[in-house]
């Protein structure tokens, strides 16, 4: 159902041109449904489940810029710890290829070795600096969280959809949207087990909040 970062690419804020009217709940309902259909592979599979939406107060975990920044690290981390897999597997192999009596194919292969731990190296440290500029965000935007500050309303939704095989699946996201429910500020995955849902999100914050 959902590509890379389901709803990373609809974080922008979203006019949503709604009847001033319209009943909060019924508002709700409206924002959740536009929202979703938007990214479903089988929009016309969409079926509304339950819809529900309460108070939003300031904290890091409904921070636009905090989320965005451990959705980034999270993305580093996995990509971090694919490099440091083939830097070992490069050192590995110029383990085998090192001795005093090498052949000269033995030295190219070390050569090689070499090269590649020195690419992946600097990769890394790329990487590193990545990492410390979103986990500084982090930390900076914790600094402004006021429990006390209204900031919206946070729209709980589940609703039922096919993914790419037909097999119909429930989902479970979240959507946080101004005081007037006028623009959706932020979206998250809710699934408890999913890789970029916002328990994932929530511990990657605490670890950078943690370290400090």
């Amino acid at each position: 159902m959902k590509p890379k970062h389901l709803f990373y690419f609809i974080l922008i804020a979203i006019p949503l041109l709604l009847s001033g009217c319209q009943s909060r709940e019924k508002k709700a309902k409206a924002i959740a449904k536009k929202a979703v259909q938007q990214i479903l592979t089988d929009a016309s599979s969409y079926e509304p489940m339950l819809t529900q939406v309460d108070s939003a107060f300031s904290t890091i975990y409904l921070d636009p810029e905090a989320v965005r920044a451990a959705y980034a690290l999270n993305d580093l981390n996995s990509e971090e710890e694919a490099l440091k897999s083939e830097y070992n597997s490069e050192k590995s192999s110029a383990a085998i290829w090192s001795g005093p009596y090498m052949s000269n194919f033995g030295k190219e292969n070390l050569r090689q070795a070499n090269e590649k731990m020195n690419e992946i190296s600097e990769k890394l440290k790329k990487i590193s600096d990545k990492k410390a500029k979103q986990e500084q965000i982090i930390k900076d935007r914790n600094k402004n969280v006021d429990p006390t500050k209204f900031i919206g309303w946070f729209i709980t939704h589940r609703f039922r959809c096919a993914n790419g095989f037909g097999t119909k699946l429930i989902q479970d996201v979240g959507f946080l949207v101004d005081e007037n429910m006028e623009n959706t500020l932020m979206a998250y995955d809710l699934d408890e087990d999913s890789d970029e849902g916002i328990e994932k999100l929530k511990a990657i914050i605490d670890d950078v909040i943690e370290a400090e």
